[in-house]
């Protein structure tokens, strides 16, 4: 394999970073990413880079041994391709466990950094993950996942699987092997969906982690569109991905709905300003701006934050007012804003209070505007479904009771013919002819 760089001295003190096979570099830290400073007493050979250099005593950045940028190796590389390195025309040009990623463009993705940058050049890359196929039963409860049977219809399966049917044993389909259950049928994923993970499950993944690190939930929330628009774009026409990335975007909403709206722990001597909801907190200079620090002597509760805080743990709040921002507004509302005229003019997590009057309470201070209705929190409890015979008194929303006994202290059973409503509970495991405690 013959390097297309020759060594290049760009002086003893180089302004940029520097490229593949230039010099002269101190540390690391003076080469882009995926390079090393190669130090030397004398002249350096070698390395991946044509010829030897010719400025004596100079250092180079060179690539990584085990780098994983893609590399392009010449039309015709002699020998075996390592992972990311091209050009290949077939699998048998890549080393053991990897496989020839072809494309007529430039090439991201598959586990590699960066780009390509030769047009219509083809990588060597790891091989597509695959499941074996696992049987759960001719009646499994829950959704499926891929490769997983029995499954009857798609509505059994997760986002973005189909119901794979056979009258025999089951192959391919994106799974390892064979079913070993006769007559089984399995959720697999279609293949513009499986290659679209093969690709960027990676880089997918590295952003969500990056993601779930960020500190304020409007950065947070911004950074989740921000990756659904690219990965929708990059799922083209396939639909099954389409539904896929939508429901794992509103699963990381929710997620950060329950992160930034309940009470959260941080630490007792938190490294720097925390946000809203967060503690501990000794005064508002530990507070982010806008944000004051609620003391008590036992647990926090309410200050527009979910659940209850640890004990004795002060938390960051924010005090909201009722905000009318007119009768047709662009775009969701916030907190305790207003006019809206159902859950859909909500952000995530809240809902439409609304009034012939003027609304007051629901942690918001002041009143709101005559005949408006507003955004607030929405901290009820969702209907859960314990069994038709608990074996303990029942809380707030929970199911199934027969007489107000049944109940904790303040509570009653609120009795149904079909399946329970009641407005100071979310929908959750709804069950036809179950009552519940409210």
């Amino acid at each position: 394999m013959v390097s297309a760089h020759k060594f290049d001295f760009k002086g003893w003190h180089p302004k940029h970073k520097l490229a593949e096979c230039m010099g002269d570099c101190d540390s690391n830290k003076n080469c882009e990413s995926g390079l090393h400073c190669a130090q030397t007493n004398g002249y350096l050979k070698g390395h991946g880079c044509s010829g030897r250099s010719h400025k004596k005593y100079a250092d180079y950045c060179v690539r990584n041994k085990h780098s994983d940028h893609y590399k392009f190796h010449g039309w015709s590389p002699k020998g075996k391709l390592g992972r990311c390195q091209g050009d290949c025309d077939s699998n048998k040009n890549c080393r053991k466990g990897l496989v020839c990623a072809q494309t007529n463009g430039i090439m991201r993705g598959f586990g590699c950094r960066g780009h390509s940058g030769k047009k219509a050049a083809d990588y060597c890359v790891r091989a597509e993950r695959r499941h074996p196929f696992h049987f759960k039963g001719w009646k499994p409860k829950g959704k499926l996942g891929a490769c997983e049977g029995d499954c009857d219809k798609n509505s059994h399966c997760d986002v973005g699987l189909y119901c794979a049917q056979t009258n025999g044993y089951l192959k391919g389909h994106g799974c390892s092997g064979r079913s070993k259950k006769r007559m089984a049928d399995y959720c697999v994923a279609p293949k513009c969906l499986r290659h679209l993970l093969w690709q960027y499950g990676a880089m997918l993944m590295k952003e969500v982690k990056r993601i779930n690190g960020l500190k304020h939930e409007k950065a947070r929330r911004a950074a989740i569109n921000h990756l659904a628009r690219l990965a929708h774009h990059a799922s083209g026409k396939c639909s099954a991905a389409h539904r896929f990335i939508s429901a794992h975007s509103r699963a990381m909403h929710k997620a950060t709905t329950r992160r930034f709206r309940n009470f959260h722990f941080v630490s007792w001597n938190p490294k720097s300003r925390i946000g809203e909801c967060e503690g501990d907190c000794d005064s508002n200079r530990n507070c982010d701006h806008g944000l004051r620090c609620a003391q008590t002597s036992g647990h926090l509760t309410k200050h527009n934050c979910g659940g209850k805080g640890k004990k004795y743990a002060d938390y960051c709040v924010k005090d909201y007012k009722f905000n009318f921002r007119g009768w047709t507004v662009k775009g969701k509302l916030g907190i305790c804003e207003g006019d809206c005229d159902s859950n859909k003019n909500c952000r995530a997590g809240l809902r439409c209070a609304q009034t012939n009057g003027y609304l007051k309470g629901h942690q918001c201070a002041g009143r709101g505007r005559r005949a408006a209705d507003y955004c607030v929190s929405d901290f009820r409890p969702a209907l859960q479904f314990l069994g038709w015979k608990p074996k303990h008194k029942l809380g707030k929303c929970q199911g199934d009771c027969d007489h107000n006994k049944d109940c904790r202290k303040g509570l009653k059973c609120g009795h149904t013919n079909g399946y329970f409503h009641h407005k100071g509970c979310l929908s959750g495991s709804r069950k036809k002819m179950a009552d519940y405690c409210i």
